[in-house]
């Protein structure tokens, strides 16, 4: 659902033997003093909970839900695209005179979208990996 979908970030946190006698993690009380927007995310929700509530030893685990900021992706992706294709479209109603000028358009512009379509397929193809 790219790029309407949510990330789910999962972190187990533990403490070593060696340092158990020094430190413990409660998840109890958790403020988030940051910004909840970033550059291409919004963090929904976030919680911390034991592993197992009968063993706190064992550590905690930290879920961080994360949505995808759809202006981003607008302002990068769709824009573009949209204003190259009335740009090629346009220039088709040309006179025959302007011949080399419209190919040259349409071939910088069929350059130009398709290295947009492989960055953000990267990009895509990265994400799905991590998953």
């Amino acid at each position: 659902m790219y790029p309407f979908d949510s990330q789910r970030c999962q972190v187990v946190l533990s403490v070593r033997d060696l340092e158990q006698g020094v430190m413990t993690l409660t998840p109890e009380n958790i403020e988030m003093e940051g910004r909840t927007e970033l550059t291409q995310y919004i963090v929904l929700s976030w919680n911390l909970d034991y592993i197992n509530k009968t063993r706190p030893d064992e550590g905690i685990n930290v879920v961080i839900i994360l949505q995808r900021r759809i202006i981003n992706d607008i302002l990068t992706t769709y824009l573009p695209s949209f204003l190259l294709i009335i740009i090629v479209y346009i220039t088709n109603f040309f006179k025959p005179f302007f011949f080399e000028a419209v190919v040259t358009v349409n071939l910088t512009a069929l350059l130009v979208l398709t290295t947009l379509f492989i960055s953000v397929s990267g990009a895509f193809f990265k994400l799905c990996q991590h998953m």
